[in-house]
């Protein structure tokens, strides 16, 4: 990214491209230099992805007195016990075998695999139990003042450079992006476009006066004549008309919303409303006697 690019500079970090470690120099037990050779790339395979060949007579020595080494990682199934699959989330085709994080779905964020984990827990809670004991339900509430707190201001606001460490003290071990500190995580927090909130508009109600229309900061507010939906309900799509009388029903796209209420406060019948989503996990007793 730039700002790595930036980094590079700034730490005087030299790169170099298409070179191949040969030898580790330790003598006395002690790294002393690293051996690297050259390389060209060749013709293209298959894929199309070009080739490398060593160049002869290429090899130099860096001075080096610490070596990382940085290797790439794929799921190895033979891990498993011989017959064993994964079948499906984190069960294998053995009971009592289970699998998380990225062995059992590829390499994905560190958010999903803590999420995985979370779920193989409960996958063998239940296995141990005999039933599920935690649901995720789904808490709806209708906010009466209709407000969020969030301002159309917010949706200005830059995100903010994290801390980084004074480059005089980036040759410790110390983590150098120190994240976000002091008021910087109260800006950032402000950019929040708070999506458990979703603003409706009640049809019956409605009069296509059309000034929610003009008081939405960007068009997020739609004047349509079909939703498309899935199977489960959900909104997939729309067919949106610029003609009044060609409209069925006004209707707000959370998508592009920013929670800002202005349409809530403009509606003259209060046809428009606010609600907030929240997740909880209720857990059950067990049913045992």
């Amino acid at each position: 990214s730039p700002e790595e690019l930036e980094h590079l500079a700034q730490e005087e970090i030299r790169v170099e491209a298409l070179v191949k470690p040969v030898a580790a120099n330790a003598p006395e037990g002690r790294l002393r230099s690293v051996t690297l050779q050259r390389m060209v790339l060749t013709e293209p395979d298959e894929s199309g992805r070009p080739g490398v060949t060593p160049l002869q007579g290429s090899t130099y020595e860096i001075p080096c007195s610490t070596l990382v080494f940085a290797v790439g990682q794929r799921r190895t199934l033979e891990l498993l016990p011989e017959g064993v699959e994964v079948t499906e989330g984190n069960l294998t085709s053995r009971p009592g075998l289970y699998v998380a994080g990225d062995f059992g779905s590829g390499s994905l964020d560190v958010i999903s695999a803590v999420a995985s984990g979370k779920a193989a827990a409960d996958s063998i809670d239940e296995a141990l139990m005999g039933h599920r004991r935690r649901a995720l339900e789904l808490d709806r509430s209708v906010l009466i003042s209709g407000e969020t707190g969030r301002l159309r201001d917010h949706d200005l606001l830059d995100q903010p450079p994290p801390a980084l460490l004074p480059l005089p003290s980036r040759l410790s071990d110390e983590e150098v992006d120190l994240g976000l500190l002091g008021p910087s995580v109260q800006t950032s927090a402000s950019r929040c476009y708070l999506c458990h909130y979703k603003y409706e508009i009640d049809p019956d109600r409605c009069i296509h006066c059309d000034w929610c229309i003009g008081a939405s900061p960007r068009e997020c507010i739609r004047r349509v004549t079909r939703l498309l939906s899935d199977e489960d309900g959900f909104s997939t799509g729309f067919v949106e008309t610029e003609v009044p009388r060609e409209g069925t029903f006004i209707w707000i796209d959370s998508a592009n919303c920013i929670r800002c209420g202005a349409c809530y406060r403009v509606c003259p019948v209060g046809a428009i409303t606010a609600t907030r989503a929240d997740t909880r996990t209720q857990c059950r007793g067990d049913p045992r006697p």
